[in-house]
């Protein structure tokens, strides 16, 4: 599993690998983890939000919970990668716990239809969606993901800009994700390709297959806020069935108690 990490206001550019360990024995602990947290990291997403509303937000507030074993850290003074990264390693005899056992059954299908037209989106995000990363499997079988400094779309092909000191060079199967949102953090816009990626060069093209659905959430408070609450109808069904997949009933919202 990789984790990046690029704070608010930093410029530093943090990238972990891990071993993975899923939770999703006790949806509803995980649940009440998620509520606590999420509305203790994220007051102003919430504010204002009617109590009774945000108790029918099953599809939003019910997670599975993955834990990472960290294997190897890497990170840089800037985001440009413009110096070689330090790096920690974990001991060789390193392991993770197990995760729960696989739920039974089948699992249901996607809840939103991918775009057509990765082209369109493409030019949409270069123009409006400021961070950018690219991810790659390394050869041994890990995901990486690096800051993209620059992209162009010329032709069919997207050309990429990276700093001097990757972890390895991307080459092959890849993915390209924009996003942004607020400071504070409010809403948020992202849109993820799929495809190939290679050195040309000074820089890198990516030839983009397909855009992936995403789950944005743009424009003015009341514009987020119905886009959310249609996607939260559009999930519930899916939150059941998955709950009964793994024996257990439909998680509750236990808000804390108001100050």
């Amino acid at each position: 599993m990789l984790v990046t990490v690029r704070p608010a206001r930093s410029s530093v550019q943090r990238m972990a690998l891990g071993l993975a360990t899923v939770r999703d024995k006790e949806i509803q602990a995980n649940t009440d983890r998620y509520v606590r947290l999420a509305l203790g990291k994220l007051p102003a997403a919430y504010q204002g939000i009617p109590r009774v509303v945000l108790r029918r937000l099953t599809a939003y507030f019910a997670r599975i919970w993955i834990e990472v074993t960290p294997t190897d850290i890497w990170w840089w003074e800037s985001n440009s990668l413009d110096q070689e990264p330090h790096q920690w390693t974990a001991p060789a005899t390193t392991v993770a716990p197990p995760s729960d056992l696989a739920p039974t059954g089948k699992q249901p299908a996607a809840w939103l239809e991918p775009p057509g037209d990765w082209g369109a989106l493409a030019e949409r995000a270069i123009d409006r969606l400021e961070q950018r990363d690219l991810a790659w499997v390394d050869s041994n079988g890990f995901p990486l993901s690096v800051p993209v400094l620059g992209v162009e779309r010329i032709e069919d092909v997207l050309r990429l800009r990276l700093g001097d000191h990757l972890p390895a060079m991307p080459d092959g199967a890849a993915c390209l994700t924009f996003h942004e949102h607020p400071e504070t953090f409010t809403g948020q816009e992202n849109q993820t390709f799929i495809g190939t990626v290679g050195r040309e060069g000074e820089d890198y093209v990516f030839d983009a297959e397909r855009a992936l659905a995403d789950f944005s959430l743009p424009g003015n408070r009341f514009q987020r806020t119905v886009h959310f609450l249609r996607n939260i109808r559009r999930l519930s069904p899916r939150v059941a069935s998955e709950a009964a997949r793994r024996g257990q009933p439909v998680p509750k919202i236990n808000l804390p108690q108001a100050s």
